[in-house]
């Protein structure tokens, strides 16, 4: 009985070696080509993302358009550039954006809230867009929790605009956002109580301010 015969290799030894060496190589070379990229775009986009929050909405701007130039089909800095846009008053162009984002990638909350922002911006001057904010505010709030303070003040505004109508449910929206803060205030009230007594529980939720802006709301939130 012989010994099987070992099979011979598709390459001779030291060439293999080398030729998958190489392919190793260029397979890190590209992996790391592509991270960086992702890297580059990451920076630009959280550069373009601060200069938004700081209210700097040209530079915001830049920061979007560089990205879009380098990866046209990025969602952040879409995303981005459609807000910023609407940040400097052009409600029109903004929404166009992120319709356009939502054929290409689907919805998420923040293209539900922004575009409801368009629509209650347009409303201002053309209450027929009023409809369509109060249904994107709806839709974003099954990406996030029924209690979002923000997206409930909203609704309300969205409401009340509309007309008196629809004060009934301005006013459910509002009485919702009264209740979330109420909860806060209790519960930074206690967090106080044991770490630092004597300090107002509000100072860091800056819950005051909205409810002077819930109080002083110039809508009257009931029919007569």
């Amino acid at each position: 009985m012989t010994d099987r015969p070992p099979l011979a290799p598709i390459l001779p030894p030291l060439p293999r070696l080398a030729y998958l060496a190489g392919l190793a190589l260029l397979a890190w070379l590209a992996t790391g080509c592509q991270s960086l990229e992702e890297q580059r775009l990451e920076v630009i986009n959280q550069q373009g993302q601060s200069y938004y929050a700081e209210g700097s909405y040209p530079k915001a701007l830049h920061q979007f358009d560089f990205a879009l130039e380098l990866d046209p089909d990025n969602p952040t800095a879409r995303l981005g550039r459609g807000l910023t846009l609407l940040q400097q008053g052009d409600p029109l162009s903004a929404l166009e954006i992120l319709r356009e984002e939502r054929r290409r990638h689907g919805e998420n909350y923040q293209l539900r809230l922004g575009l409801g922002l368009c629509y209650l911006k347009l409303g201002e001057s053309s209450p027929a867009a009023l409809p369509a904010a109060t249904r994107n505010f709806t839709r974003a709030l099954r990406f996030t929790s029924e209690d979002n303070m923000e997206l409930h003040r909203l609704l309300g505004i969205s409401y009340a605009l509309r007309g008196p109508a629809w004060y009934f449910k301005a006013e459910e929206h509002f009485n919702l956002c009264l209740t979330q803060i109420g909860a806060l205030r209790r519960e930074k009230a206690r967090d106080q109580e044991t770490l630092s007594p004597g300090v107002d529980p509000d100072q860091d939720l800056n819950l005051k301010k909205q409810l002077e802006w819930l109080a002083g709301q110039e809508v009257p939130l009931r029919e007569v």
